[in-house]
C-alpha cells in the first residue's frame, strides 16, 4: 500500500508519496476560490496539488493513490517532452557537475568521432555539435555514463544484498529519482550523476530493497539502514538539492 510521508500535512510545501510505480513528489497549495481538490501537472513544478481552505487533510492520500495512475501517466509523459535546454551561457570553458567533482566543456581538437568525449575533467564536444545542439549532446552523454554507472552499482550492490533485478532503465525524471516495478525492474534517473556518489549510492539500495519490501515500512528501512547507515544525511542532501541537479553552467 502507497504511504505518504510522515510529516503531517498542515501546511502549505513540497511533499512525497510512494506508488508501485515510484516515489513522486508534489506540491501543496491552498486556495480560497477552489471548491474540490484539483491535481495539476506543471512544467516548472510537476505535480500540484490545490486544496480548499477547509478540506480535511487526513483525506488527500486517499486521493492521490486513487489518481495514481493518472498521476503517473502525465508525470511520464511531461519527461517525455523535456530535454535538457542548453541555457544561456553554457558554452565552451563552461563547468557541470560530475558524480563527487566536475567537468569542464572543451572544444574537441580534429578527427574526434564522438560527439563528446571525456578525459582528465574535461568533456570535449565536436565542433559542429555547439551551436544549438550543446544541452542535448551533453544530456546524451550523461545518459550514457548513467546507464553504466547504475549498471555497476546495482551488480555491486545487488550481491551485497542477495536481490536480482529483470533490467534496468535510465530516464529523466523532474521529481523522481528511482522506481522499482512489481516485475522487478529498476529505474533510475541520469540527472543523479550530478550528486555525489554517495547519494547514487543510497538510490540504488533503496531501489534494491523495494525489491524485497515494496513499501517504506519499518522493515524496508531497516533493510536500508543495513547497507546505508547514512541514509538519512544523504536523503535529506537530495532533498534539498534536487531541484538544482539539470545540467547548468557555473562561470
Amino acid at each position: 500500500m502507497p504511504e505518504t510521508s510522515r510529516r503531517r500535512l498542515s501546511v502549505e510545501g513540497t511533499y512525497r508519496i510512494a506508488f508501485d510505480e515510484g516515489e513522486v513528489l508534489y506540491q501543496v497549495k491552498r486556495s480560497s476560490r477552489a471548491r474540490q481538490v484539483r491535481l495539476e501537472i506543471k512544467r516548472d513544478a510537476g505535480l500540484v496539488v490545490v486544496l480548499p481552505r477547509s478540506f480535511p487533510l487526513n483525506d488527500l492520500a486517499a486521493i492521490l493513490i486513487a489518481r495514481r495512475r493518472w498521476i503517473c501517466r502525465h508525470l511520464s509523459a511531461l519527461s517525455a517532452t523535456q530535454t535538457v535546454p542548453s541555457p544561456a551561457g553554457l558554452t565552451i570553458g563552461s563547468t557541470l557537475p560530475y558524480l563527487d567533482g566536475s567537468l569542464t566543456l572543451v572544444c574537441a581538437g580534429a578527427g574526434q568521432r564522438e560527439e563528446a568525449l571525456y578525459h582528465g575533467g574535461t568533456l570535449a564536444v565536436q565542433r559542429q555539435c555547439i551551436d544549438g545542439k550543446l544541452g542535448s549532446v551533453v544530456e546524451r552523454w550523461y545518459r550514457k555514463q548513467a546507464r553504466d554507472v547504475f549498471a555497476g552499482k546495482t551488480e555491486h550492490y545487488g550481491k551485497l544484498m542477495g536481490l536480482s533485478h529483470k533490467g534496468i532503465t535510465v530516464r529523466g525524471q523532474r521529481t523522481i529519482w528511482g522506481s522499482c516495478s512489481r516485475r522487478r525492474t529498476l529505474s533510475f534517473n541520469w540527472k543523479l550523476l550530478m550528486a555525489p556518489e554517495a547519494v547514487i549510492d543510497y538510490i540504488v539500495i533503496h531501489e534494491l530493497a523495494h525489491l524485497k519490501e515494496m513499501n517504506h515500512a519499518r522493515d524496508f528501512w531497516s533493510l536500508v539502514t543495513a547497507y546505508c547507515p547514512q541514509w538519512r544525511t544523504r536523503k535529506k542532501w537530495l532533498r534539498e538539492n534536487g531541484a538544482l541537479l539539470t545540467v547548468h553552467f557555473t562561470s
